[in-house]
């Protein structure tokens, strides 16, 4: 799959997926989409003298710079699921258990499986950041809350650097397995539709808590 074929299917499958379990949930309207972005300059030839060399450094200091970022926004997201309570958690899982069935309906994207969502899709996460981002713009808070759940732990899954603080996200979240389905009926009651809530007790695969 080229790169063009993965962003269009990002664009088809994340977003038009977000966007339609956010109107669903939060009965908001999302922000109109984005003028189409123009087509990419042409980048000058690499000088072969020196063989890939700057594309590599320049490539490793923009990784190290996104992981720094993300591991700087993993851990503000898992020490604000510690001042949760485990009722509190126990709504956010149901939410973000609902989300990720809604995503493999919408999309086939099993985000039970993160790695294999970033072999197939590479720019998942940044589809699934940009809508987050239009979630709060609109004061979506508790929804993009869920929606971070799976890009914490789509980032996590695919950065060995980030594995470790996934695995401590996802402790915290277990806080909240036995109150998802009170959770869930709690959230029908106050006028939300039917939450599938089916396997929110099921980590994704590299981030268990105490793995073996």
């Amino acid at each position: 799959m080229t790169g063009s074929e993965s962003e269009e299917r990002d664009q088809g499958g994340i977003a038009s997926g977000l966007r339609y379990w956010w109107n669903m949930r939060g009965c908001y309207d999302p922000p109109p989409p984005r003028p189409a972005p123009e087509p990419p300059r042409q980048e000058p030839a690499v000088d072969p003298a020196i063989p890939g060399g700057i594309e590599r450094w320049f490539a490793n200091l923009f990784l190290s710079w996104a992981t720094k970022v993300q591991r700087k926004e993993i851990t503000r997201f898992t020490d604000a699921l510690r001042a949760m309570d485990s009722d509190e958690i126990g709504a956010l899982l149901a939410l973000a258990t609902d989300l990720r069935h809604t995503l493999e309906a919408d999309s086939r994207l099993d985000l039970l499986d993160p790695r294999a969502v970033e072999i197939i899709w590479p720019s998942a996460a940044q589809a699934l950041n940009r809508q987050i981002r239009n979630m709060q713009a609109t004061n979506s808070r508790e929804l993009a809350a869920a929606a971070m759940v799976w890009l914490h732990t789509i980032r996590a899954a695919n950065n060995p650097d980030l594995r470790m603080l996934g695995r401590e996200m996802w402790r915290q979240l277990e806080r909240g397995f036995p109150k998802v389905e009170q959770a869930a009926a709690d959230l029908q009651v106050v006028g939300m539709s039917h939450l599938n809530i089916e396997g929110y007790s099921v980590f994704p695969l590299g981030l268990s808590p105490d793995p073996t």
